[in-house]
């Protein structure tokens, strides 16, 4: 009677088929974390264009409403746009806009940047007041506008293309420095164009290493230039110049 002869893995074979298994599923594995985490870049990136298009679209429809007064509003109408510099912690400007939206009701709009609570990160908020001399009424209160913002800034500019300082009804500080208070109530009437510069930080860190960011918005000494510690997020600048239609037909 013949005995069969059973084939078999030897223990090498064994040991060897199991590394190369191991490799090939860590293997795998990297390759999924590193397309995984590039798609999540993506969206991150994504993310920031479409909210800084948004958020400059919203402030640009503002812009062109700015001084706009119906011809039956009767009460006291002497503000149109106001701009501040460094007018909170983070050292971004302040921009206020009014206009009329019937004969008899008028909008306070105001847009700062304000931080999370809790955390260090900052968004640009929107806050909506009607009639905020003859009635206050609050519509919009710290309105998320777009989150993760590093810098916002605010130039106005007379139809010659020079930038006019101050533009503010009660100035601050550091409005005061490029003239009085009686000058920046004037040169409202003299605003021809608005320029914004919107500065988005990616939600999440994308890239490997750190990078140093230094961003410029509007070159000039009233402009601002940061150079900020290096991190792994991203960051992009939204910019606007906006035609202030209704302040320069104002008499």
């Amino acid at each position: 009677m013949k005995r069969s002869k059973i084939l078999g893995f030897t223990l090498v074979e064994t040991l060897v088929a199991i590394v190369i298994g191991v490799i090939s599923v860590a293997a795998l594995f990297y390759s999924y974390q590193f397309f995984n985490k590039s798609y999540q870049g993506i969206l991150d990136k994504a993310s920031i264009s479409r909210s800084g298009r948004d958020a400059l679209r919203i402030i640009a429809r503002d812009l062109r409403n700015a001084g706009y007064k119906d011809v039956n509003y009767t009460p006291l109408f002497d503000r149109w746009i106001e701009q501040k510099d460094f007018e909170d912690f983070a050292g971004a400007d302040f921009l206020a806009i009014y206009y009329n939206t019937s004969p008899s009701d008028r909008l306070r709009i105001y847009y700062r940047v304000r931080k999370y609570k809790n955390s260090s990160d900052m968004y640009l908020s929107r806050d909506v007041v009607e009639n905020p001399v003859t009635n206050p009424k609050q519509l919009l209160l710290n309105e998320i506008i777009v989150p993760y913002v590093t810098d916002f800034q605010v130039v106005l500019k007379d139809i010659d293309g020079k930038e006019l300082k101050p533009v503010c009804i009660k100035c601050n500080a550091g409005n005061l420095k490029h003239g009085t208070a009686a000058e920046g109530k004037a040169n409202q009437s003299k605003v021809h164009t608005a320029e914004v510069y919107l500065t988005v930080r990616s939600p999440n860190k994308i890239y490997q290493k750190d990078k140093i960011w230094k961003i410029i918005n509007y070159n000039s000494p009233t402009g601002r230039t940061q150079t900020l510690s290096p991190d792994r997020y991203h960051r992009e600048t939204f910019f606007i110049s906006v035609y202030l239609r209704n302040i320069v037909n104002i008499k």
